[in-house]
């Protein structure tokens, strides 16, 4: 059986995309399941709900890694707790499917990606700021301040008479 679940962060969020692509991938409109909870939220019911009924050789279909886990050890649990149970899992969008030894390795790589691009998108915008104190150092300010640094030694080195 295909069990489908989808989540929207707010309520102003429409699930529209996320339902339409699951039923696309073959999960009957009546078993998808709709969450409209921040993704860090401990209560979510309709996965809870999910998990409940999943039962061996069923397969759980979301959209994206981001849609199901809180944090990468959440989902690396989620994980291994479907894979103990005979459970499958399959990201539509990102290409997985846990029924396949490459499809289960990729899971576990896409889990730790998604929670570090969860963690740098929720961070203030300090992370960008080294970025930003580097932009003017362009090719043209670089010379300059080459030049600069080198015009005192030269002068020095010229008044003395020998090479820089």
């Amino acid at each position: 059986m295909l069990l489908g679940y989808a989540r929207v962060s707010t309520a102003d969020q429409s699930p529209n995309h996320q339902v339409d692509a699951l039923h696309r991938a073959g999960v009957d409109e009546s078993d998808i399941y709709v969450d409209h909870a921040s993704g860090a939220k401990a209560s979510r019911p309709q996965l809870d709900h999910v998990l409940r009924m999943l039962r061996m050789c069923d397969t759980l279909t979301i959209t994206r890694l981001d849609r199901l886990g809180r944090s990468v050890l959440h989902l690396v649990t989620l994980g291994a707790d479907l894979r103990e149970r005979g459970v499958g899992l399959h990201v539509i969008e990102q290409g997985i499917d846990t029924s396949t030894s490459e499809g289960g390795a990729m899971f576990e790589m896409l889990s730790v990606l998604s929670e570090l691009q969860r963690e740098q998108s929720s961070r203030p915008d300090d992370h960008r700021r080294p970025r930003r104190s580097l932009a003017p150092l362009t090719a043209n300010s670089r010379l300059t301040h080459l030049r600069e640094q080198s015009q005192p030694r030269m002068l020095s080195a010229m008044r003395e008479g020998g090479p820089p």
